[in-house]
């Protein structure tokens, strides 16, 4: 956008363009270099020398593009303005306008004011971020805690682990169950009052206990019941255990005969395609017999754990 100016006559007016060239030139600079500092183009530059300020996109641009030539040229820019309006024909009422300047920093008020509320906003971060991770952990702790109530972990005495569910209903169970024991047990001693005072009456029983006790022990004891025959390349193998003790017995064909932790005074009776693997966790509380032969356990005992083959 062109602009005209009402000018005068250039006798009677001097072109502030023209001492803006000759102090550029005195001080060796050219056109290019000058416009590289002010961020100016070089064509608005020879139009300012020029004084073709018509060409300019208003008086208050080329105002401050004369104002800001000045200063970097070291020369008095108040002058240099008034031979601007002098020469243009602008009229002083204009000629207040400055150049442009850089924008003012915050003050020292207005800095304190943002800093306090930066420091503000992230302390109130920081304080919901630990509420939920405090919150998360307490909800973590008691999930724990419910899941070790609802199962129980045991350790064999071999290492292995076995998991033991409880279900949900039993402690109700359990409480349903105590209730009517406990009542029984109150009601007990008031049903039996009256006759309570009264002395014991004699009896036969005990005579009867005795003489079937004598006659139990004149019997003789049964015979042990015979085991079928094996076919061939067959065998068994029978465990008896005194202890708790965890026990796999594994036949030729692989398959698992038997593999669990056995409890005290229980017993097992396996027959199966010969070799048999022989596994045991504990096997001082475990007695072996292999086709009614008894097994020595300690050449193949480690510690109490044992591995050994039956029937090779």
């Amino acid at each position: 956008m062109s602009a005209s100016y009402p000018e005068s006559t250039p006798s009677a007016c001097a072109n502030p363009g023209e001492t803006l060239r000759e102090a550029r030139e005195g001080k060796g600079l050219s056109l290019a270099a000058v416009a590289l500092q002010l961020n100016l183009p070089v064509k608005t530059l020879q139009q300012i020398e020029s004084g073709d300020f018509s060409r300019l996109p208003g008086a208050t641009f080329a105002r401050g593009y004369v104002r800001s030539y000045g200063k970097f040229l070291e020369l008095d820019q108040n002058r240099l303005v008034h031979e601007f309006d002098a020469y243009t024909g602008s009229g002083a009422a204009s000629s207040a306008v400055h150049s442009l300047q850089r924008i003012d920093e915050p003050s020292g008020v207005t800095r304190n004011v943002l800093r306090l509320f930066s420091i503000s906003l992230l302390l109130v971060l920081l304080a919901t971020a630990f509420y939920w991770w405090q919150e998360q952990n307490d909800g973590d702790a008691i999930g724990s805690l419910s899941s070790a109530f609802e199962r129980i972990e045991v350790e064999s005495v071999d290492g292995t682990t076995e998991v033991h569910v409880l279900d949900p209903g039993e402690g109700t169970a359990l409480d349903d169950e105590s209730e009517p024991a406990a009542a029984a047990l109150v009601e007990a001693p008031e049903e039996a009052g009256p006759d309570a005072s009264a002395p014991p009456q004699e009896t036969d029983a005990a005579p009867s206990a005795a003489a079937s006790a004598t006659s139990a022990t004149e019997q003789p004891a049964a015979a042990p019941t015979e085991q079928p025959p094996l076919a061939a390349n067959q065998g068994r193998v029978e465990l008896n255990f005194t202890g708790d003790c965890w026990a796999q017995v594994t036949d030729a064909d692989g398959k698992v005969l038997f593999s669990a932790l056995a409890k005290a005074g229980s017993s097992q009776t396996l027959t199966g395609r010969a070799p048999f693997a022989v596994h045991l966790g504990y096997a001082s509380a475990a007695q072996v017999r292999y086709n009614g032969e008894a097994v020595d356990l300690a050449p193949h005992m480690r510690g109490e754990i044992a591995r050994f083959s039956l029937g090779r």
